[in-house]
């Protein structure tokens, strides 16, 4: 995983960034964001940094709790997961189905980060006018 260092800001190109994104946030939606290649990935990765600070460690807890629990019990299939493979693989799960609520507020706080949104809105609209001239 990529690992993205919000906190690196040139002053000049953060406020010109600032004012670029106020002018024309009210004009995105969350699939606008979803839809440029930079901005969900940002999404997508400040969602998983939230499920592992959150939902992972109550599922590692009651993981443990269970197999900890049946440790004796022959019939457990976790008596025989030594390396915590299906911990993971029940982390993997929970993860691919849970409903994805991003929070755009990341957006607010740096908008440089929607700078590529911002690339794509105006080429696309742009290029409209070009084509309605």
């Amino acid at each position: 995983m990529e690992i993205i260092d919000y906190n690196i800001r040139d002053d000049e190109s953060v406020s010109s960034s600032e004012e670029n994104y106020k002018k024309y946030e009210s004009e995105f939606t969350m699939k606008d964001y979803l839809n440029c290649k930079n901005t969900r990935k940002i999404l997508e990765i400040e969602h998983l940094e939230r499920f592992f600070k959150t939902a992972e460690k109550d599922i590692n807890d009651f993981y443990d709790q269970v197999k900890k629990s049946y440790n004796g019990n022959g019939a457990s299939i976790l008596r025989f997961d030594t390396s915590c493979k299906t911990k993971a693989a029940i982390l993997g799960l929970v993860y691919k189905y849970i409903h994805k609520s991003y929070d755009l507020s990341i957006f607010e706080k740096n908008p440089e980060l929607a700078a590529s949104l911002i690339a794509e809105y105006k080429e696309k609209n742009n290029t409209k006018l070009v084509y309605e001239e």
